[in-house]
């Protein structure tokens, strides 16, 4: 919230859509409502699909704390062509190439999501590392290479 707010003071066209329900919505919630930036704070809850959000999203922020042991939201986003801010902790940097279809950060960094929200506004960089994004997660998560990959370790001996 702090590294999204602090980078929207600096991009007015800048929007946050919160997906998602937990513990600390509420105060959450609470806080977006009494910053400067509240309108362009938008909490849509608990999302069944999201599939649909992803081609509204220019990039999607993935700023986990905890030991995440994959993340999957980062594979869907990327999917969608959508690059992905995501914490370097856990599973989470198996499903990106750094640099390349988004970014890896240190978890609870505040001034480097900052940095990095505001990096990926730039509409060239975004649409390059968008477009990779999605080349990479079919090459390493499509349907057919999972398959292929648990075939292979059923069959190994």
């Amino acid at each position: 919230f702090e590294a999204a707010t602090a980078a929207m003071a600096e991009q007015p066209r800048l929007h946050c859509l919160w997906l998602g329900d937990g513990p600390d919505a509420r105060t959450l919630r609470e806080r977006a409502a009494a910053d400067p930036t509240a309108d362009r704070h938008h909490f849509l809850g608990w999302i069944h699909d999201v599939q649909p959000y992803y081609s509204a999203m220019s990039m999607l922020a993935f700023p986990s704390i905890a030991t995440e042991t994959f993340g999957r939201v980062s594979v869907e986003a990327q999917a969608a062509g959508v690059p992905v801010l995501c914490s370097d902790i856990g599973g989470i940097p198996e499903t990106l190439e750094a640099g390349v279809t988004g970014l890896l950060l240190p978890p609870g960094n505040v001034a480097a999501w900052r940095d990095a929200i505001l990096k990926l506004c730039d509409p060239s960089l975004r649409m390059s590392m968008g477009a990779a994004a999605r080349e990479y997660v079919q090459k390493h998560f499509s349907t057919l290479v999972i398959a292929s990959q648990f075939l292979q370790i059923l069959t190994s001996d």
